[in-house]
C-alpha cells in the first residue's frame, strides 16, 4: 500500500512537472450539454487516470459485503471442519465424552452456516 501511495504521488510530479515542461502542451475543449470543459492535455490525462482509480474503488466498496458474507461462510465451513476431525481424533484416543461436545459444537456451527 505504501508503495501504490508513492507511485500515485510520483506519476502526480510526472504530470505537474509534464504540464511545465513542454513548449506546446496542447488544449482540449469538451463541449456538453451547454457545459464547456478546457483543459490541457497532461491535466486531462492525470484526471481520468484520477477517475479510473475512483471508479474501481467504488466497484471495490460496492461489492465488499458479498466478498465479507462469503468469506464469513468459508471461515464458519472451515471451523466446522476443523472441529468435527478434532472429535473423531478425540473418538479415536477414547475420549468420547470430549468427542461427543466436539461433535455437537460442529453441529451447531455446521447449522449457522446454512
Amino acid at each position: 500500500m505504501k508503495t501504490f501511495i508513492i507511485l500515485i504521488l510520483i506519476s502526480l510530479l510526472v504530470f505537474i512537472g509534464w504540464q511545465y515542461l513542454i513548449i506546446d502542451n496542447g488544449y482540449v475543449l469538451i463541449e456538453f450539454l451547454g457545459y464547456s470543459f478546457e483543459s490541457s492535455v497532461p491535466i486531462l490525462i492525470g484526471c481520468m487516470i484520477i477517475l479510473y482509480f475512483i471508479v474501481r474503488i467504488i466497484v471495490i466498496v460496492w461489492k465488499s459485503p458479498k466478498i465479507i458474507k462469503q468469506r464469513i461462510t468459508m471461515r464458519g465451513k472451515d471451523r466446522s471442519l476443523k472441529l468435527l476431525n478434532q472429535s473423531l481424533n478425540l473418538i479415536a484416543r477414547g475420549s468420547g465424552s470430549k468427542a461427543a461436545k466436539k461433535l455437537d459444537d460442529a453441529i451447531s456451527a455446521d447449522e449457522l452456516n446454512d
